[in-house]
């Protein structure tokens, strides 16, 4: 990872084909750089809801999901991070 490349956010599906993405949020959080930047997590395991919680500037979805509901997530979670 480098301080010269920050996203605006992270989409990641819990199911990733080489990992997880509840453990990639974890240690995107570990990095100084990227600890702002909000992540949407999601999944159609439930559990993962209450995982997601536990880290800064995280927010769950459930799948399947509304598109309306998550484009308005994708619009909460770019305010906070532009608000620090």
């Amino acid at each position: 990872a480098t301080e010269s490349i920050v996203p605006d956010l992270f989409i990641l599906d819990v199911m990733l084909p080489d990992g997880n993405g509840m453990e990639l949020a974890r240690e995107f959080k570990s990095f100084d750089f990227y600890k702002n930047v909000p992540i949407l997590i999601m999944s159609a395991n439930v559990d993962c809801a209450e995982e997601s919680k536990k880290l800064y500037m995280v927010d769950y979805i459930a799948k399947p999901f509304d598109i309306k509901d998550f484009d308005k997530r994708l619009e909460v979670l770019l305010k906070l991070a532009n608000s620090n």
